[in-house]
């Protein structure tokens, strides 16, 4: 007869890509962060999900909105009161220049 065997292994492992991008809500983030401090484990594969995250962010080709798209999702944003001034970007090449260089 088999025995019964508790999980000492909380399931996070299907949270750890999303916790690399950055998309989980607070309490399941704050849980994986509280995991990941005592899982070597998991760490060691949350940090390769972390590397394919970061290749991705860019892998994909530079897309520059045009003027007018730009003017209605900061229009959106204002109305919805979630617009944050920045500075502006500066175009460089293929790339955007960080905020302020020219």
């Amino acid at each position: 007869m088999g025995s019964f065997q508790p999980m000492l292994h909380p399931p996070v492992d299907e949270l750890l890509p999303l916790h690399a991008l950055g998309a989980l809500e607070t309490a399941d983030h704050d849980a994986v962060e509280r995991h990941l401090e005592s899982c070597g484990k998991c760490g060691q594969e949350y940090a390769a999900w972390r590397e394919t995250a970061a290749c991705l962010a860019v892998a994909a080709p530079v897309a520059i909105p045009t003027a007018a798209l730009r003017g209605r999702v900061l229009a959106a944003a204002a109305r919805q009161g979630r617009l944050t001034p920045w500075p502006p970007l500066h175009i460089r090449g293929e790339g955007v220049a960080k905020p302020g260089v020219r």
